[in-house]
């Protein structure tokens, strides 16, 4: 059963309503100033007939962002105690997110999990470039060290439910432009070592032009002598 505490009208032990061991007697301590200063005691604004007490303990679903996710029992929240109505101040607001976004980043990445599991047969890397998303993302997010967004693990989640990424590809190839043909040469080109063989084939005298070539006789050339060789000679 829920217990709630009104500080305005409180026994002389204030934490005895409120504490239900040792360790939530030392959690009221410590939190009795903080709740005050929050508007505990002060009159509910919706039914005009409650007061705005601070609860403690398990069974309090709140929403945070796109779920709703079970407060921790040790966190503090403002309700009426007529009505229900709920109140969120500055103060616990802050209380409020440190508790609850950790829980929200587990509940996602675990989804994310389950969405790959059934995208086996798919390799990460590919539904990581599907998805438009940064090599070693989904390790990340695995392992806890970055929180992901609503939008994408409800992308992942459809995905995987038809076992394939064929229509987010077919959505983005929608969504491109066209490269255009490629322009085609009437020249085939050959293979390397037939373009080497054909180059060096060419630069190679023919027979033909072998047998045109003059023949020279060299005993009747004349051989001029370099003066300074024979001088280098001399010394």
């Amino acid at each position: 059963m829920r217990k709630n505490y009104d500080f305005k009208n409180a026994a002389p032990n204030p934490y005895a309503t409120l504490a239900r061991d040792a360790d939530d007697q030392a959690l009221a301590r410590t939190n009795l100033g903080y709740m005050q200063m929050m508007g505990v005691g002060h009159k509910c604004t919706e039914c005009g007939q409650g007061k705005i007490t601070a609860r403690l303990g398990p069974g309090r679903v709140w929403r945070y962002r796109v779920l709703e996710i079970e407060m921790p029992s040790d966190v503090a929240t403002l309700e009426c105690n007529h009505c229900g109505a709920r109140y969120v101040s500055a103060e616990n607001a802050e209380a409020h997110d440190g508790a609850l976004a950790p829980l929200y980043a587990k509940r996602l990445a675990k989804e994310v999990e389950v969405s790959l599991k059934r995208l086996e047969g798919v390799p990460r890397n590919e539904i990581e470039r599907a998805l438009g998303l940064s090599h070693g993302y989904f390790s990340r997010i695995l392992a806890g060290d970055r929180t992901t967004s609503p939008e994408l693990v409800a992308l992942l989640h459809l995905a995987s439910k038809s076992g394939s990424l064929e229509k987010v590809q077919a959505l983005w190839s929608k969504l491109s432009d066209k490269a255009p043909p490629a322009k085609s040469r009437k020249a085939k080109l050959r293979p390397p070592a037939k373009r080497a063989i054909a180059a060096k084939t060419a630069r190679a005298p023919s027979r033909e032009s072998l047998k045109e070539m003059p023949e020279v006789d060299f005993t009747r050339a004349k051989v001029q002598r370099n003066p300074y060789a024979a001088r280098i000679g001399a010394k």
